[in-house]
């Protein structure tokens, strides 16, 4: 199991969303909106005596970007998006399941005012919280 092989079912479940685009890595500058800007941004490694691994977890960012163009337009197209990340992980578990890997949480913040290549967006934070069963994660 490695990363990319996770990251490639997240992007699969949530391009079930009504988002317009997912990106898989950050691109250069957005230009469709509601789109996902995907990236890891940590992890953990438990080892037990002896140096096996005894869990690991890494944590994805799944940041979704609204234009902004009316607040208070953008703050009604974002707020569906904390049900619909939710509903499309309860929905598409077992995409993760072959891979041994599994969504051990989601956290939000937002919606807000979110920075992307210097630019300010609408949006929302999820932070996704990715078990690896199998113990392979590392090296990257």
């Amino acid at each position: 199991m490695s990363v990319a092989t996770a990251l490639a079912q997240i992007v699969t479940i949530l391009e079930g969303t009504s988002a317009e685009a997912v990106h898989e890595y950050p691109p250069e500058s957005l230009s469709v909106f509601p789109s996902f800007v995907l990236e890891w941004t940590g992890g953990s490694v438990g080892l037990a005596e002896g140096g096996s691994y005894t869990s690991e977890v890494a944590t994805l960012l799944a940041a979704l970007y609204i234009n902004r163009q009316v607040v208070y337009n953008a703050s009604e197209t974002a707020r569906p998006y904390i049900d619909e990340v939710r509903d499309a992980f309860a929905a598409n578990a077992p995409l993760l399941t072959p891979c041994g890997a599994s969504v051990e949480q989601i956290r939000w913040q937002g919606p807000g005012v979110l920075t992307y290549n210097r630019n300010e967006y609408y949006g929302i934070r999820f932070e996704i919280d990715v078990r690896f069963q199998d113990n392979t994660l590392w090296p990257w």
